[in-house]
Order: C-alpha cells, then structure tokens, then sequence
C-alpha cells in the first residue's frame, strides 16, 4: 500500500507543480488545467493529511506544502 500511496503523492505533485509552472507550456503538454488545479487544491487543503494518513506515509504534509510553494514563490534580491 505504500508504494501506492508514494505514486499518488509523487503524481499529485507532478500536476501541481506543472500547474503553478506556466513557463514553456509544460502544464498544457502534460497536463490538463483541470487537473492541475485539483491537484493544487488537493495539496493546499485536507486531501494531502487524509492520503499520507490513509497509506502511512511518515511525511509532514505542512513541509510538503512549503518546499513546493518555496520553488515557485522564491525572491532573488539584486545586491
């Protein structure tokens, strides 16, 4: 059930990260919008707790949620 519960989690990211990734048109390639923004809503709300509890994969959902946003959301500073 593990590895299950791994490829979902690894594949929900995948979408997610193709959605909030607008550049050289990865998430039209790849994935549709649709899917995309079900996914991100999967991980920003309850879903991400309820999988990693149901398949007992032993990962904070808060930290999953923050290293994805922190690739997309990250300021570089000119000095």
């Amino acid at each position: 059930m593990n590895t299950i519960g791994m490829s979902v989690l690894v594949d929900v990211i995948k979408a997610s990260a193709y959605y909030m990734n607008g550049s050289n048109g990865y998430r039209l390639k790849r994935y549709s919008q649709s899917v995309g923004s079900s996914s991100l809503a999967f991980i920003q709300g309850t879903g991400l707790e309820i999988m990693l509890d149901t398949y007992h994969i032993e990962y904070s959902a808060d930290k999953l949620r923050s290293n994805l946003f922190s690739l997309f959301h990250k300021k570089e500073y000119i000095s």
